[in-house]
């Protein structure tokens, strides 16, 4: 597990991490820590996150991802709520807003036929 990267130099002093790796691009200047010194990871030097070019490759992404054809919809029966895939395109989409999935206590994937789902939320009011 990555707990943290960090682009530039590195102080890490007051704190212990428990379980994970830290990941720094320039210098370790942390006092306390070396190379493979946390309890169930490691510290590593290596290259920084481009987060712009992150962004824009993700946003494309999304926008794919909100394009596709929803295998089915949300139905809710007493607070619960049930997608149902089996497209057999190897992708299930599912569409939904932010009010529906705010408003059930479970979400049942039931039938999904491969094993990648999509589920495009849309809107702000959660519930």
């Amino acid at each position: 597990m990555l707990i943290a990267t960090i682009g530039g130099n590195l102080e890490y002093d007051n704190s212990v991490p428990m379980h994970g790796s830290v990941i720094y691009g320039d210098a370790n200047a942390s006092a306390q820590y070396a190379q493979a010194s946390t309890s169930s990871g490691h510290f590593e030097q290596g290259a920084s996150l481009d987060f712009g070019r992150l962004n824009t490759a993700l946003l494309g992404l999304s926008s794919s991802y909100g394009a596709m054809m929803p295998t089915d919809k949300l139905r809710t029966h007493w607070g619960a709520g049930t997608l149902t895939g089996g497209s057999g395109t190897c992708t299930d989409g599912f569409s939904l807003t932010a009010a529906q999935l705010g408003n059930v206590y479970a979400l049942l994937l039931i039938g999904l036929a491969c094993p990648k789902s999509i589920m495009n939320v849309t809107g702000t009011d959660f519930g």
